[in-house]
């Protein structure tokens, strides 16, 4: 069980929404409970997180490239599954409604990508990862997010989402010169957003044409993205001011934002509008959006998660440099 601890945090956890009142922090006996499941497989590398529909959680690693994988109900017995190419770094993950899970994969490294070659997204299926290559030449700086709708994968690049079938088909879907990292999908609609600003592309469902909404927050970078039931976006943030910020983002734009604390936000997910969760570093932390209030719990320093997803009603996964994190909220 991680140790709860005094932090700095307290002070700076402010909600910046129509109130403008203060968030304290969670109270100890909140009744939340946060399990830190120590694996003797290499964590040290991970980068992203998912949960399927069987149970399945899976995280991307890299050095050496592999998904790491675990039961929902046994996180502390963790296989690494080892990614044919060698030379590719796993990056973003997502699971279908049939329990396979695709992977965003980048060549070489993050900053130096290789030249020439193809894209290709790995699926986790029966077990083994195959890779599955696009057919068009590899794009500037490779693959970043990944979302799935029904029978569709849909892979964000720069300047432009791809959509895949499993079957192989692949489409464009045309967009601004911007390198899109955030993506997130539900029945209705997948919304891709570019780190780089505020540019933020919602496509309706069978749709090929993506509508561009303005960001009223300008001072903002969207790290990540997720739909709340029935159809809320939400996103994780980093300000200018180089910290965490969490943000409903409403209709026309409007953004009710909740300032996070200080240091780097890397994951969020939710079970309701009234029920936002999100993982963040330096210092490292899990926190929550409820009723309009903002609650945080420290994690063992040095964890640096990356990642938050949803294992059922109310329990949540993330994954850490020691293991997976789960966070149960009664």
């Amino acid at each position: 069980m991680i140790r709860f601890s005094t932090t700095v945090l307290a002070a700076v956890l402010v909600a910046v929404g129509s109130t403008g009142a203060a968030a304290p922090h969670a109270p100890l006996d909140s009744g939340v409970t946060i399990r830190a499941h120590r694996s003797e497989i290499d964590f040290s590398h991970v980068w992203d997180v998912a949960a399927g529909p069987d149970g399945t959680v899976a995280a991307t690693h890299w050095a050496p490239s592999s998904l790491l994988v675990a039961s929902a109900r046994d996180l502390d017995r963790v296989r690494a599954v080892a990614v044919p190419s060698r030379d590719s770094q796993p990056w973003r993950i997502a699971f279908a409604p049939d329990g396979r899970a695709i992977f965003t994969e980048v060549k070489g490294s993050y900053d130096a990508h290789r030249s020439g070659g193809r894209d290709q997204v790995g699926i986790l299926e029966r077990g083994r990862v195959r890779e599955m290559q696009l057919p068009t030449s590899r794009t500037r700086r490779g693959l970043y997010g990944v979302a799935v709708q029904a029978n569709h994968v849909y892979v964000t690049a720069v300047g432009k989402l791809v959509k895949l079938g499993f079957d192989g088909r692949y489409a464009e879907i045309a967009a601004p010169g911007a390198a899109y990292t955030a993506i997130a999908s539900n029945a209705r609609r997948i919304a891709f957003a570019s780190n780089s600003g505020t540019v933020l592309e919602v496509l309706t469902a069978g749709g090929n044409r993506a509508e561009d909404i303005a960001l009223d927050s300008p001072h903002v970078r969207i790290e990540r993205l997720t739909f709340c039931p029935p159809d809320d976006l939400w996103a994780g943030m980093q300000t200018e001011r180089h910290t965490a910020a969490v943000g409903y983002i409403g209709p026309r734009g409007h953004v009710q934002m909740y300032d996070a604390g200080p240091g780097q936000l890397t994951g969020i997910a939710c079970t309701s509008h009234d029920n936002v969760w999100f993982v963040a570093q330096r210092p490292d932390r899990v926190g929550r959006i409820i009723a309009g209030r903002l609650q945080w719990w420290p994690l063992t320093p040095g964890a640096a998660p990356v990642g938050l997803a949803v294992m059922g009603a109310q329990r949540f996964v993330t994954a850490t440099r020691q293991g997976f994190v789960e966070i149960a909220n009664p």
